[in-house]
C-alpha cells in the first residue's frame, strides 16, 4: 500500500502534488514495513539517481539483487552506474543480463559497447550482430558495429554494414562521409567518389567532403573536376591555406608548372606557410632544369623546415645538379636520420657517396637501398659494379671509370602543404 502512494507521490497522480522528497519518505516508511521488496529499492534507487547521488541508488539496487539475484531492473541499473564509472565490472553485470534475458537487444547491444570499449573486439562484434540477426533495423547497432569493424579493420564487412546504416538513415551526412571512408579502405575508388558527391549534393559546403572529393577526382587525373571543388575550398575557408596548396598540387600532377608556380607562390604569403611553398617552388624548379633556382628555394625551405626528411632530400638533390657533392650528401645524412627507413634516400646517399669515391658508405647505402627495397635494380645493379672496387682480387682491379657511371636517381616528389 506505501509502495503505491510513493509512486502516485511521485507522479503526481490522482490528487496527490507531485514531490520527489515526499516521495522518497513514503517508499522509505514502506521499507521499514518490509525491507525485502525489491520493487521498493529498485523505485528508491532511481530516485536517488534522479536527484544526484549515485551512491545512494547503487545501495538501493544492491540490496534489491541481493533479495532477488535475478531481478533484472536493478541489475540493469548497476550496470550502467558501473559502465558510467569505468569499471569493468559493467562487463559482468551486462554478461548476467544477457544470460537472464537473451532477447533483450538493448542490453545485448550495451553489452556489445562494453566489449568494444575494454578491446574485447571479436566478442563485441558477436554479441551486436546477435542483436542485428534479430533487429536488422536497429541503427544504433549498425553504429556500433561500424566502430568495432573499424578497429578490426575489417573492410569488407564494414562497407556492408555502413551501406545497410545509409540505407536506414538516408540522410545522415556523417554515415555517407563513413561509408566513403570505407570504400577508400578496400579501394573502392569510384564508389567513395561517388559517396562524397552525395554528400556535396546534400551539404555543397562541407570541406572534408570538397577535399576528400577533390583528391580521387585529381588522383584519376580529373584536372577540371578536382580544380573546381579546391577552388569552392579556398573560397568556403579563405584564411586556410590548405586549397591553396591542393590546387598547387593538383596543376603540379597534371604537368602545369606555370599554374601550380602561381598557386604555391600565393601559398607563400600566409603566415608560417613560407617553408613548404618554397619547397615546393624548389621541386618545380627541379622539374624545370633550373638547378641554381631550385637550390635557392630550397636551401630556404630547409632553414625553415629543417626536420623535413623530403624537403632536406630535395636539396640534396639541387645541390648535387650544381656539383656541389660534399653540401648534398651532408643533406642527405640529415635526411636518413629523419627517415631511416626511406630506400630512396639510401639509394641516392650511395650515388653521392660514389661520385665521391667514399666506397664503402656507397656500398652501405646500396645493400641498405635493397633490404628496404628488394625490386630496386638500379641499387642492385651499382652494387655489382662496386663489389670489385671494394673487396678487389689479384685478378681484378677496376677504377671507378671503368665501373661506369652508377644510375641517377629520378625521385622528385612535391609537398602536399600543412
Amino acid at each position: 500500500m506505501l509502495y503505491g502512494r510513493g509512486v502516485a507521490t511521485y507522479l503526481g497522480l490522482g490528487s496527490r502534488h507531485r514531490s520527489q522528497e515526499e516521495a522518497i519518505k513514503i517508499l522509505g516508511h514502506s521499507l521499514v514495513i518490509d525491507p525485502k521488496v525489491p520493487e521498493t529499492r529498485r523505485f528508491l534507487g532511481a530516485l536517488h539517481l534522479e536527484n544526484g547521488r549515485p551512491g545512494h541508488a547503487r545501495a538501493m539496487w544492491s540490496m534489491a539483487v541481493e533479495a532477488r539475484p535475478d531481478y533484472l531492473p536493478a541489475l540493469a541499473g548497476l550496470a550502467a552506474l558501473d559502465r558510467n564509472e569505468g569499471s569493468a565490472a559493467a562487463r559482468d553485470r551486462y554478461a548476467r543480463l544477457v544470460e537472464l534475458d537473451p532477447a533483450d537487444g538493448d542490453m545485448r547491444r550495451a553489452y556489445g559497447e562494453v566489449l568494444a570499449e575494454a578491446g574485447q573486439l571479436a566478442q563485441a562484434q558477436a554479441e551486436l550482430n546477435k542483436v542485428l540477426e534479430a533487429s536488422p533495423d536497429d541503427l544504433r547497432a549498425r553504429r556500433d558495429l561500424a566502430l568495432v569493424l573499424a578497429s578490426r579493420r575489417a573492410g569488407p564487412e564494414l562497407v556492408t554494414d555502413l551501406e545497410e546504416v545509409v540505407r536506414l538513415q538516408p540522410d545522415s551526412v556523417d554515415a555517407r562521409m563513413d561509408l566513403g571512408a570505407a570504400y577508400l579502405g578496400v579501394g573502392k575508388r569510384s564508389e567513395a567518389e561517388a559517396a562524397y558527391d552525395e554528400v556535396l549534393r546534400r551539404r555543397p559546403r562541407s570541406p572534408a567532403a570538397l577535399k576528400l572529393c577533390g583528391d580521387l577526382a585529381r588522383a584519376r587525373g580529373d584536372l577540371k573536376k578536382a580544380t573546381s571543388l579546391f577552388g569552392k575550398l579556398r573560397w568556403i575557408a579563405p584564411d586556410d591555406p590548405r586549397p591553396v596548396f591542393l590546387l598547387g598540387t593538383a596543376f603540379y600532377e597534371a604537368g602545369n608548372l606555370n599554374a601550380a608556380e602561381r598557386w604555391f607562390t600565393e601559398a607563400s604569403k600566409y603566415p608560417g606557410m613560407m617553408g613548404e611553398a618554397y619547397g615546393n617552388l624548389g621541386v618545380i624548379a627541379l622539374r624545370r632544369g633550373q638547378p641554381k633556382e631550385a637550390q635557392w628555394f630550397l636551401s630556404r625551405a630547409a632553414k625553415r623546415r629543417s626536420q623535413r626528411a623530403l624537403v632536406r632530400y630535395n636539396y640534396a638533390l639541387a645541390l648535387f645538379s650544381n656539383n656541389r657533392p660534399e653540401d648534398a650528401l651532408n643533406e642527405l645524412h640529415a635526411a636518413q636520420g629523419l627517415e631511416p627507413n626511406d630506400a630512396a634516400t639510401h639509394f641516392f646517399t650511395g650515388v653521392v657517396a660514389l661520385r665521391l669515391r667514399l666506397l664503402p658508405e656507397a656500398e652501405r647505402c646500396f645493400r641498405d637501398t635493397l633490404r628496404l627495397d628488394p625490386q630496386n635494380e638500379d641499387a642492385r645493379h651499382n652494387l655489382a659494379l662496386l663489389e670489385p672496387l671494394v673487396r678487389p682480387t689479384r685478378e681484378e682491379r677496376l677504377s671507378l671509370g671503368e665501373a661506369g657511371m652508377p644510375a641517377q636517381p629520378a625521385r622528385v616528389e612535391i609537398e602536399k602543404g600543412p
